[in-house]
């Protein structure tokens, strides 16, 4: 598969623990390992939010395999709310041109991944039609204490 990848990666408190967030990102890995990254191949992105939301692996730099593992891995559990609008408003931008994107020329996938609700539910939903308006593929994957989504339960390997 040739696309675009951005993670949203919940980093919020109601992960409750170091433990839940690294069970988090070690399911990430789990599936980058899956992709054929590369240049001309799968880019990969990636957005940590909270309160806030930070791009922390633009797809111009995810373009190494072995260096967008090491950097989802080296990401830091923050702590905060859940703003989900924040972390689609952030992806908007990655999927750029400037930012590694390739828009209109390989999918573009978004993959939320939270254990909770929106802080802001309206302004989530504002985001994410932004979002796929630009022509993205939105997924949301569930951690097992997020009981208000579609749960997909997916094991990569």
């Amino acid at each position: 598969m040739v696309a675009d990848v951005i993670f949203g990666i919940d980093q919020s408190t109601s992960i409750f623990s170091q433990k839940n967030f690294s069970l988090e990102l070690d399911f990430i890995v789990k599936v980058v390992k899956q992709f054929d990254v590369g240049l001309e191949e799968t880019r990969v992105g990636a957005v940590v939010f909270s309160d806030e939301a930070k791009t922390v692996l633009d797809l111009k730099d995810g373009v190494s395999k072995s260096d967008v593992v090491q950097r989802i891995q080296n990401i830091t559990w923050g702590r905060g709310n859940t703003f989900m609008d924040k972390a689609f408003l952030q992806m908007i931008e990655g999927f750029s041109a400037e930012k590694g994107g390739r828009p209109g020329q390989v999918p573009q996938i978004a993959v939320l991944v939270t254990d909770g609700v929106a802080t802001d539910p309206y302004q989530a939903v504002v985001e994410a039609g932004k979002l796929k308006s630009e022509g993205v593929e939105i997924f949301t994957i569930g951690t097992p204490y997020f009981y208000h989504c579609l749960f997909l339960k997916f094991d990569p390997g």
